[in-house]
């Protein structure tokens, strides 16, 4: 009975589907960048400027979610010692938050007289973190010319990965994939990861604080690539830094986001696109204090954006009168903190933390230690050695759990949650003509298979297959989105042939970025996959305060307005039912929650507990992104919607939970 068809799509002369996604967010962000240069190129006098600085640091630390308090005991352990040429090491742990340990190098350079200089050191994405031998010859340099150096590990890297078992082994790999695993519960939350490593290197500083080696009024920052970011983020939000030296991490948003590269969740800044934060204004909130930016030829962060960003933040560090306090060093090389990096930073911080000349640095060649001997546990973890160690997952649980309780009544709660998913759904939609065009329409066996396409915003479209009887008027229209779209209309062929065999009409839609309508690569890896081009677009949507996911229910919303309006589909009075699987379940409950024309709906397999994903340390993370709205867990919960469903039916078939389980308390198994 099922048409033996062409199912793809055949109208690909009328528009580049697979184009439009990426432009759509491209152009939304374009018009961000230059919005906002206006508004700093307005900025005139060191009045204005400091009212921006405000703005930098009040921005960032509400896209972050706020930092959690810092006003518990360190409780530092000195865990051994090292002895090196011109200085020593102390493996220190201290505790940024009550059961996080932040594992440590302290470098005190031999013979200290007084107080000296400090450097907080922070690591990039190298899985052995402050004992990676790049980043010991940093702070081995730094150290041997006079400077304390406080390295430290970030979650999860060096000794502190947090999805581990009890032999060791990963269950969820360290570095980026830890990061973004963690940072995607922070986003429904409505928060970044970012604060928990802000957090942990700004209490790096207060231990630094509490040395009597240590010179309070003269600490400064560095570390490249992940480490370039935390910095970054230090210096828009800790007023404490005397000095900071980001490395191979600034560039501009512009340039970088033509890359066709995603970044880390601790790299986006939320809506920071959309609240005017650039790159440049990493250095615009520091000054007058001194700033050397550490950039490569040939980096992936592109140098491009890194030389205009100086020069952008140049013109603000005029107006102070101080130019001269921002400089950027280069190095014909690719992305790392190298040897002649290394050699400018250590002579920065000698210059502006010390008052010594840069003639004056020994320029010695470091020695790193075996990665074991900086090791401040006994097994290489603190997960390992203290089971109950906390990490970004933890504190994440922790701050869900704190928040204020929903209404106690079911329909009111039901109502507020409808208010800010509507508003999450249509802020920033432009609604426009639909337009449908069903350019292919044959008849096989009896059904008659049409494809179309319409607009639900300008510039686009989603995509369609609507089945029907070809000789008898149709009962029913169902509106089906399966977990991709139109390609699973093979897998789904039973459920269509059902629905045939009962006399329905069925639009199996693409939404944006779908099925059919899959966006075009934008860099190498898998489309869906992690760094892929849909993950890609979804982090700057994020940038600019919008959502893949709020996009897709809008246009399912637009598709049931078509359904009404267009006379090719001629629904008139016949009932409207909803189908959804997988993501297209998501989409569909949603939609369907918030359309009330929509007479039935009907999902399966679909995410249907934020509470569940909140509270599961190993979620099932299958292109769960895809369904991510930022901050809806701290709004409202999926079975919360259901009052909304009064009067019509509502089948909900294998709710899955945060681990992907089935849900058996709201599970309607078919008869």
């Amino acid at each position: 009975m099922f048409p033996n068809l062409p199912l793809d799509f055949r109208a690909h002369h009328y528009m580049d589907f697979s184009i439009q996604l990426q432009a759509h967010v491209y152009a939304r962000s374009e018009a961000q960048f230059h919005r906002w240069e206006r508004h700093k190129d307005a900025i005139a006098n060191v009045a204005q400027a400091k009212q921006w600085q405000q703005h930098i640091r009040e921005t960032a630390l509400s896209a972050i979610g706020g930092l959690p308090p810092s006003d518990t005991h360190l409780n530092p352990r000195l865990c051994g010692e090292l002895k090196g040429d011109g200085f020593r090491i102390e493996k220190v742990i201290y505790e940024s938050r009550p059961g996080v340990f932040v594992t440590s190098a302290l470098y005190v350079p031999q013979d200290i007289q007084g107080q000296t200089a400090a450097v907080l050191f922070v690591c990039g994405h190298a899985e052995e973190a402050k004992a990676y031998p790049n980043y010991q010859a940093v702070c081995q340099r730094l150290a041997r010319n006079g400077l304390v150096v406080l390295a430290v590990d970030p979650p999860g890297q060096g000794e502190r990965r947090s999805y581990l078992d009890s032999t060791g082994r990963q269950i969820v790999q360290w570095g980026t994939t830890e990061h973004d695993y963690a940072g995607l519960q922070c986003w429904w939350l409505g928060q970044s990861s970012a604060r928990y490593f802000i957090h942990d290197a700004m209490r790096g500083i207060d231990y630094l604080e509490t040395r009597p080696e240590v010179d309070p009024k003269r600490i400064g920052v560095t570390g490249n690539s992940g480490g370039g970011t935390q910095s970054t983020w230090l210096m828009m939000t800790e007023p404490r830094l005397a000095a900071a030296a980001p490395g191979t991490f600034v560039m501009r948003r512009a340039e970088y986001m033509w890359t066709g590269q995603a970044q880390d969740s601790e790299q986006v800044i939320p809506s920071g696109t959309l609240n005017g934060l650039d790159h440049e204004d990493f250095m615009i909130a520091m000054v007058p204090r001194p700033v050397k930016v550490l950039a490569v030829d040939y980096d992936y962060f592109c140098l491009e954006g890194a030389l205009a960003s100086v020069e952008r933040a140049r013109r603000i560090y005029r107006i102070f009168g101080c130019e001269d306090k921002l400089s950027i060093a280069r190095d014909r090389c690719t992305h790392e903190y190298s040897p002649v990096l290394a050699r400018s930073a250590t002579e920065f911080f000698v210059t502006e933390l010390l008052g010594l000349p840069a003639q004056s640095v020994d320029h010695s060649n470091p020695k790193p230690f075996p990665v074991e001997q900086l090791w401040c546990t006994q097994r290489g973890q603190a997960l390992l050695d203290t089971p109950c160690a906390k990490g970004i997952f933890d504190g994440n649980l922790e701050r869900y759990n704190k928040m204020a309780r929903r209404e106690s009544d079911s329909e009111s709660q039901a109502s507020k949650a409808s208010v800010w998913l509507n508003s999450a759904i249509h802020r920033f939609r432009k609604p426009c003509a639909l337009n449908p065009r069903w350019p292919w329409d044959e008849t096989v066996q009896d059904i008659r298979v049409c494809q179309g396409f319409w607009f639900t915003e300008p510039g686009i479209c989603n995509t369609g297959f609507l089945l029907r009887p070809a000789t008898t008027p149709y009962k029913e229209l169902v509106i089906a989105v399966f977990d991709r779209g139109t390609l699973d209309i093979s897998a789904r062929r039973q459920w269509v042939e059902d629905m045939a065999a009962e006399g329905h009409a069925v639009l199996i839609l693409n939404l944006r970025g779908m099925g059919n309508i899959l966006p075009r690569a934008l860099n190498p890896v898998p489309l869906e996959e992690r760094y892929g081009t849909v993950f890609k677009l979804i982090c700057d949507l994020v940038a600019i305060g919008d959502d893949l996911a709020s996009m897709r229910v809008y246009d399912l919303l637009r598709a049931v307005q078509l359904a009404f309006e267009d006379p090719m589909i001629d629904l008139d009075e016949r009932p409207l039912r909803l189908f959804g699987a997988g993501l297209g379940g998501f989409y569909s409950y949603l939609a369907g929650a918030l359309e009330p024309r929509i007479s039935k709906v009907e999902i399966e397999d679909a995410l249907f507990s934020l509470d569940s994903l909140m509270r599961t340390r190993y979620y099932r993370d299958d292109r769960l992104i895809q369904a991510t709205i930022f901050g809806m867990a701290a709004e409202m919960d999926l079975p919360e919607l259901q009052p909304l469903f009064a009067g019509r039916q509502l089948i909900v078939r294998r709710p899955r939970d945060g681990a992907g389980a089935i849900i058996e308390e709201w599970d309607q198994p078919a008869e």
